[in-house]
């Protein structure tokens, strides 16, 4: 009797097979999740980044309008209001040409409500509707403690909401008149 020899098989059996899929496709879904999360993680952060420089932008432009002018006029001459949706400061312009009145307004306007500046002959929106304006006001800051005196300094807070995100980033600094 002649005997047989063993030859193994070349390739893959059925169940290995399925074990390969199995694995591949339980690694592809684990970096397909965490590709996601960092793509989502990265439209996060521009998002935030966006309303941060948004912020940034329009409370450069009140603080600027203030540490322009020679001094700010004090209450009731100056129609100073704090809070609410407006505050006017009537600042006194480097240039000699007299009393200007700069406006800072909230304008609303259901889901974009935006702050804007006016000096009587411009008006400017000072945020993109990306973002909400939730809080903005001016405070009057005097070393008499009221502003019915000489104030000497504006205390600045605005906050904006992100549309998208819904987040809320809020900023309060100081700023005072240059004199010139």
């Amino acid at each position: 009797m002649a005997r047989r020899t063993y030859k193994p098989m070349k390739g893959f059996s059925a169940v290995e097979l399925l074990v390969y899929i199995g694995v591949l496709t339980i690694v592809l879904g684990a970096i397909t999740f965490f590709t996601f999360g960092v793509i989502q993680n990265e439209r996060s952060i521009a998002d935030r980044v966006h309303a941060v420089e948004e912020l940034d932008f329009a409370m450069r432009q009140v603080i600027d309008q203030i540490r322009a002018v020679k001094s700010i006029y004090p209450e009731p001459t100056s129609f100073f209001s704090s809070g609410g949706f407006s505050s006017i400061l009537a600042l006194e312009n480097t240039d000699s040409s007299g009393t200007g009145t700069v406006m800072f307004s909230v304008v609303p306007g259901g889901t974009d409500q935006y702050l804007q500046m006016s000096d009587g002959i411009t008006t400017r929106r000072l945020t993109s509707p990306m973002v909400y304006v939730d809080r903005f006001s001016l405070v009057c800051i005097s070393a008499q403690g009221s502003c019915t005196g000489s104030p000497e300094a504006v205390q600045v807070r605005l906050g904006l909401r992100n549309t998208k995100t819904q987040e809320f980033i809020e900023i309060t600094t100081g700023a005072i008149p240059r004199g010139f």
